[in-house]
């Protein structure tokens, strides 16, 4: 059991924070932050330990960048300064999120242990009930310091590893799939295998290519825990939810699996509805969050953006096959496979870098709209089976930058183009997108945007990006349009040594002030 901690005295630490250029305001759009995945292990005080013996001491847990998190403080007072904007709580940062103007978090939980998170306990797949002890002293600790909104996210996939099993599983016996067995990874909370990439582990399976949603092998039974663990009452999710109802947080999104590709891994669509085992995934993770007093429709999947490049022969943007900007043709997938419409690869598209232009017309489908396009140019796509409840908000994690080339798909990182007509056009493509599908006064979640961060490593962009990427923000018509509903949250991991924390991004003078 966690002990009260009683206030100490205010200590001002003064962060050598590079400013940029300053930039209109962003209000009244949101901001808020990310801290990537989060060390509930360790989010306690000593003398205490924390889950299952785990070291309060931050000891490098999280960087020491710029002062501010030595090796000897407790990962929970690290937390504190990057958040606590009241002497009367402790210690006070200069540059705090707080006093920028930030007002939510996301942050990754993971599933197996790595990254120090531990959440199951026992051969039952029980909550560690430490664990979620930890849990909502931070969502506690969050509101007191000033933090509206969390957004929680389940590491479900390979990013953060951890009780994987490698092993043979045969295809499905469905008509049309390949016989016979193949060697995939497997963890036991999720219904699909990863290929093997190496000695590591690598992107969804793909077998039958779009129809791998029916023909990838299932989860063996011997590995598979079911979806209770994870989504049923009582559950994993169930009580994270419950954690941020105690602390009395808003959960305006539970986001069910970073950067979906319904597009080039149909697979994932079994994270919507589990063919596997005939389980409405996203209707049961509603149903935990009405149990919350937290709105069922603000249960999705985030998905990337597109990008144009600016060499020759590039264009800024293109029609999908789904009628809007091909910059948000993985938003339009996500959404089509929840309305009950096509998701999985188009038969007949061109790229220009990322953008997925469609291309039917040159392949003899005739003009979009006419007699018998539809079927020829959505020939092989899926129907997800049954009907299935639709968000009522949208995340889209849009990394502004222009790509090298077609054929180089880097992020051009010389700031020898602007950004900013690019971003432009995106964020206008995004307010077509919600007016045409009847999405306007909904939340619009960019879960993950540019850092401002000095290292191009903490997220593969530069200060220059950042700045010209709110600039294409304020410029647009959804800034103009429906700002109110709009939420910026710019990458960061506390975790990495790569990434500055905090790292000025609002008031006074950061990027999205």
């Amino acid at each position: 059991m966690l002990t009260t901690r009683t206030a100490a005295p205010a200590l001002v630490i003064l962060l050598s924070l590079a400013f940029t250029a300053e930039a209109e305001t962003i209000s009244p759009a949101k901001l808020e932050v990310n801290l990537g995945a989060f060390p509930v292990d360790n989010y306690c005080d000593p003398p205490n330990t924390g889950v299952n013996g785990a070291s309060c001491v931050n000891n490098s847990i999280f960087p020491n960048t710029n002062g501010v998190c030595t090796t000897s403080i407790s990962v929970r007072e690290c937390v504190r300064r990057f958040f606590n904007n009241n002497p009367a709580n402790g210690t006070v940062v200069a540059g705090n999120y707080v006093s920028q103007g930030i007002t939510g978090v996301r942050l990754f939980f993971t599933l197996g242990g790595r990254a120090n998170s531990t959440p199951f306990t026992g051969s039952n797949h029980a909550v560690n009930s430490t664990w979620i002890t930890q849990l909502t002293q931070l969502f506690k600790d969050l509101k007191l310091w000033g933090i509206q909104r969390v957004t929680p996210l389940p590491a479900l996939d390979a990013a953060y590893g951890g009780m994987i099993s490698e092993m043979s599983a045969n295809y499905p016996n469905t008509s049309g799939c390949p016989s016979g067995s193949k060697t995939l990874y497997f963890f036991p909370w999720l219904p699909y295998g990863l290929v093997p990439n190496g000695s590591s582990v690598g992107g969804p399976d793909q077998t039958q290519g779009v129809q791998a949603y029916y023909c990838s092998p299932y989860t063996p039974s011997n590995i598979w825990w079911g979806w209770g663990p994870i989504v049923g009452t009582g559950g994993v999710i169930d009580q994270v939810l419950g954690a941020a109802a105690t602390a009395g947080l808003s959960v305006t999104e539970f986001e069910m699996q970073n950067e979906n590709d319904l597009e080039n891994f149909s697979v994932e669509a079994r994270l919507i509805y589990d063919i596997t085992t005939g389980t409405d995934v996203t209707q049961m993770v509603g149903q935990l969050m009405t149990n919350h007093n937290f709105k069922s429709t603000g249960v999705t999947l985030s998905v990337k953006s597109g990008n144009a490049c600016d060499s020759a022969g590039c264009i800024n943007d293109c029609a999908s096959l789904f009628g809007d900007s091909a910059r948000i043709v993985d938003t339009d997938q996500l959404q089509s496979a929840f309305y009950g419409g096509v998701f999985g690869s188009p038969p007949y598209v061109s790229y220009n870098g990322t953008m997925a232009c469609d291309d039917s017309s040159s392949h003899g489908c005739g003009a979009v709209g006419s007699q018998g396009w539809y079927a020829c140019a959505t020939k092989g796509m899926l129907i997800l089976p049954g009907s299935h409840p639709v968000p009522a908000l949208t995340d889209i994690h849009n990394n502004g930058c222009l790509l090298i080339s077609t054929s180089n798909p880097s992020c051009d990182l010389s700031g020898s183009v602007s950004v900013t007509s690019s971003q432009t056009t995106f964020y206008n493509d995004v307010w077509g997108y919600l007016q045409y599908r009847g999405l306007t006064g909904d939340p619009i979640l960019f879960g993950e945007t540019n850092s401002n961060q000095p290292s191009t490593a903490c997220n593969n962009d530069t200060p220059t990006i950042t700045q010209q990427n709110a600039a294409g923000f304020e410029a647009s018509t959804l800034y103009s349009s429906d700002a109110t509903n709009v939420y910026l949250r710019p990458w960061n991991t506390a975790t990495s040594s790569n990434c500055v924390t905090p790292i000025l991004l609002g008031a006074p003078n950061g990027p999205y002030k």
